[in-house]
């Protein structure tokens, strides 16, 4: 597993699987279950109120990318259908795609740490790493037998693939209307996982495969473990930062993550913009495809030293001012206690004093770089490291190239964390309440709203490109390097 799938694993770990029980249908049922008792009708829907009732008093972003009007619509049609007992299996089912529509990347849902709450452990998963790529979905890794590697995945036992694709693609949570971040945890391991569940977790896998030359034959895999898997597709990649010069006067610099010590990554930072400036670099890639996030404020700090003016990491940072109603339910509630502010015109408290990129910051005069810029950028490129090419593009720094980012251009709800834990269920909810602004123009016409960044230069690995380990988007930003067209907008 790569370091972004660990970086995304981590913040999703407690949701993946719950996440993946919640998507069967009566069309496939699943055979690995939660065994407890059900749920009363009356304890689900006072679980539903407090957790509706939460969102409402401290999500700051609740309204931002879904409209009051149509939230309390899904809100009540959801009570609605709790109607009747249910297990915790299905409770979550019913919360899922609730929680998907907040279009929050940091809001999620998932069992109580209690073992009795624990699905069942998968022994039996698909053992495939597929790679979906314009509506379609593809074979990148057969670690059964290598067979029908590049070619496109129909169905899995009869299910259709698309069918379950769009099936998980509705309840991953996603900041605003973006796309590609989910996409991108769909090349990560939740093919398998969810597979795993909603076909029973069989000895072998019947498939539908259409080959690179048009012909559609069908073929059967046997099952592997997950340990199994995890060790034929180890890899490893580095979380530390890397420079690197594919070519004179061009360097490539590399960054994993943003999750690192603020002094660490400061002092780290100025040695090799020491080293690009004494080598008389002329063109910097910027790469954080990948890049989960991380520490705000370093990204803050590496603005700095490509900056060609005074700036602004984030325009403001704010959380609702409302009480919480359902305080004792919250497990780290001194936590949220001990948060401070500054009370708003709108009712809000600016929460400027835990971020620094909220003061204006005058670019790094010694080793600052000023000349031709690039910056890689992906749809696991997200959170903090999202912001990091939002402000390159948005300041007209750099040109961006390769595929809208996972996280949104003006900003998340993110910073601090509530988690709820309701009453009856015990099913936990994580809740963000701080809203971050980007300080970036707002022209909805070339950036839409709820939207990742927008790249200059479009490019996509095709499945033959990942098979034969090309990079077509380093590539792309190579050849650029020699345009006469480098300058942004």
């Amino acid at each position: 597993m790569n370091q972004i799938a660990r970086e995304f694993h981590r913040q999703f770990n407690r949701l993946l699987v719950p996440l993946l029980i919640g998507l069967v249908t009566s069309s496939c049922q699943p055979t690995a279950a939660v065994t407890d008792a059900p749920i009363s009708t009356t304890e689900l829907r006072e679980d539903f109120r407090i957790l509706r009732k939460t969102l409402e008093e401290a999500h700051p972003g609740l309204y931002w990318y879904t409209a009051k009007g149509r939230m309390d619509a899904y809100f009540d049609s959801t009570y609605a259908q709790l109607n009747q007992d249910m297990s915790e299996v299905e409770f979550l089912t019913r919360l899922l795609p609730v929680i998907a529509h907040v279009r929050c990347l940091h809001t999620n849902v998932s069992f109580s740490d209690r073992p009795r709450h624990q699905p069942t452990r998968m022994s039996r998963v698909l053992p495939l790493a597929l790679y979906p790529d314009k509506g379609k979905v593809y074979i990148e890794k057969n670690y059964s037998n290598a067979l029908h590697e590049g070619s496109q995945l129909l169905a899995i036992n009869n299910q259709p693939i698309n069918k379950l694709t769009n099936q998980l693609l509705r309840a991953i949570p996603a900041d605003g209307y973006n796309q590609t971040f989910k996409e991108y945890l769909l090349t990560q391991g939740v093919f398998r996982e969810g597979f795993a569940l909603l076909v029973g977790q069989p000895r072998e896998f019947a498939l539908t495969v259409r080959e690179p030359t048009g012909r559609t034959v069908q073929c059967t895999v046997p099952a592997l473990s997950p340990t199994a898997i995890n060790q034929l597709a180890a890899t490893h990649r580095s979380e530390a930062m890397d420079l690197a010069f594919p070519k004179a006067s061009v360097a490539l610099l590399t960054l994993p993550t943003f999750e690192r010590n603020n002094s660490a990554f400061r002092d780290s930072i100025r040695a090799i913009f020491r080293t690009i400036n004494q080598r008389n670099i002329r063109t910097l890639i910027i790469d954080v495809r990948d890049n989960g996030g991380g520490n705000n404020q370093n990204v803050t700090e590496l603005f700095s030293y490509i900056a060609a003016r005074p700036f602004r990491h984030l325009k403001k940072t704010e959380r609702l001012a409302k009480p919480i109603t359902y305080g004792p339910h919250i497990k780290n509630q001194a936590a949220f206690a001990q948060l401070k502010g500054t009370r708003t015109a709108a009712g809000t408290y600016a929460m400027d004093y835990l971020y620094a990129g909220t003061s204006t910051r005058k670019p790094v005069n010694e080793y600052g770089f000023r000349d031709k810029l690039i910056v890689l950028a992906n749809g696991g490129t997200a959170s903090a490291a999202s912001e990091f090419v939002a402000l390159a593009h948005g300041y007209k720094r750099a040109l961006v190239v390769g595929e809208e980012t996972g996280g949104c251009y003006y900003g998340a709800s993110g910073g601090r964390y509530l988690t709820l834990v309701l009453p009856n269920s015990q099913l936990q909810v994580r809740i963000p309440v701080i809203r971050i602004f980007t300080d970036v123009p707002e022209d909805y016409v070339r950036q839409p709203k709820g939207r990742g960044v927008l790249p200059d230069y479009p490019v996509r690995p095709t499945i033959a490109d990942r098979l034969a380990h090309e990079d077509p988007q380093f590539e792309t930003a190579l050849r650029l390097t020699n345009s006469t067209l480098l300058r942004p907008h």
